[in-house]
């Protein structure tokens, strides 16, 4: 339809020429045009001309009031019942913080305890290792030549004693019971003899055993066995390191021993194997030179026969704590903390039979041999 026809304004206004193009444009300012009143939005329901919404307005002045009135008490009724619900949440909230912070401040307190008792239950752990260790070492270190001798000497009489004892057993035995002499207190007392004897022996091979071990030349074999045992312990944290033996560079000479950490410790933890030489208190410090100069050498042995022993060597810096005459029971141990990669303890070159060899070795040819 052609937009210049005209028409007549539908709210009949009086307007009977206009464009139909611009129909639209006359209806914004159409005085008929339907409107509401102001007040629509507080309640108010009234629609009709602009003139008719003017004189409403000018006659529900009061009840727009009214209106407006009570709209804003609804809205601070809701407000203040919104507030109210906030305030109590946020109240709830803060005791819940506060509940949480006690049971974390416990859990705090309750970790420190723990750490503290881990603490001193290791250092009572590492105690007892060097109490093992310290007892050993003073029965090493009594056991001479002489001694030696004596021991073996001992041991030969008491078997002897004891061959003779089981022949008069075996012998009274097979003679039966003697008329007019009872035998029960006579067997007993040998039994009792032979236990006797059986213990003294036991205690006397150890002894013999422990000095025949001690290496009085400078050099440590240490065979370390049940290796996947003892390296699971070592990962799990129940035992993260093995003390070997006592050695020494002569009689009265330096005590030493080595350390070995199976899962690694320090740059090494978790990938290497660990290995350290450590400085022991010793009966005889007083005759000695301190601080400790000799070289040392750490060598993980090759099984295979071909030689391919892995090794470090060092020499000892004077001024370091680890080579000072001992005060305590032992030095801080010194070593290397990425000796051996794991990865290579997993073909049978220097792990066979669940087993592993070291050695550790100092240079003893220009010590004074005491």
């Amino acid at each position: 339809m052609c937009c210049l026809t005209t028409v007549e304004c539908t709210n009949k206004c009086g307007e009977t020429s206009i464009p139909r193009g611009q129909v639209s444009d006359h209806l914004l300012k159409c005085p008929l045009n339907p409107s509401v009143c102001p007040y629509f939005d507080q309640g108010c329901t009234f629609k009709g001309t602009d003139q008719e919404v003017k004189e409403h307005e000018e006659k529900s002045v009061s009840l727009h009031l009214s209106m407006e009135t009570s709209l804003r008490r609804e809205r601070e009724a809701r407000d203040e019942k919104v507030n109210t619900e906030l305030k109590r949440h946020m109240c709830n909230l803060v005791e819940m913080f506060v509940k949480k912070e006690e049971d974390n401040q416990d859990l705090r307190e309750q970790l420190t305890k723990a750490r503290a008792e881990l603490r001193d239950m290791k250092k009572l752990m590492a105690g007892y290792g060097e109490m093992n260790i310290s007892m050993k070492r003073r029965m090493e270190d009594h056991v001479t030549k002489d001694v030696t001798d004596k021991l073996s000497n001992d041991v030969t009489t008491l078997r002897n004693a004891l061959t003779t004892s089981m022949e008069r057993v075996t012998f009274l035995e097979r003679a039966g019971p003697v008329p007019g002499l009872t035998a029960g207190p006579t067997f007993t007392q040998l039994e009792r003899q032979l236990d006797l004897n059986d213990s003294k022996l036991n205690k006397l091979d150890l002894e013999i055993r422990l000095m025949e071990t001690a290496d009085h030349t400078g050099t440590l074999m240490w065979k370390v066995s049940d290796f996947a045992r003892r390296t699971q312990e070592a990962i799990s944290g129940k035992t993260l390191s093995l003390y070997s033996q006592p050695f020494y560079s002569s009689r009265y000479g330096y005590r030493m021993c080595a350390r070995v950490y199976l899962n690694g410790d320090g740059a090494g933890k978790g990938t290497h194997l660990s290995f350290f030489f450590v400085l022991m208190k010793g009966d005889f410090d007083e005759l000695l030179h301190w601080p400790f100069k000799q070289q040392v050498t750490l060598m993980l042995l090759d099984q295979s026969g071909t030689g391919q022993d892995i090794r470090e060597t060092f020499v000892p810096t004077p001024n370091g704590n680890s080579f000072q005459r001992p005060q305590t029971e032992m030095n801080v141990a010194c070593g290397v903390p990425r000796f051996c990669h794991l990865d290579r303890l997993e073909s049978d070159m220097y792990l066979r039979n669940d087993t592993i060899f070291l050695m550790a070795k100092i240079d003893c040819k220009d010590l004074r041999v005491l």
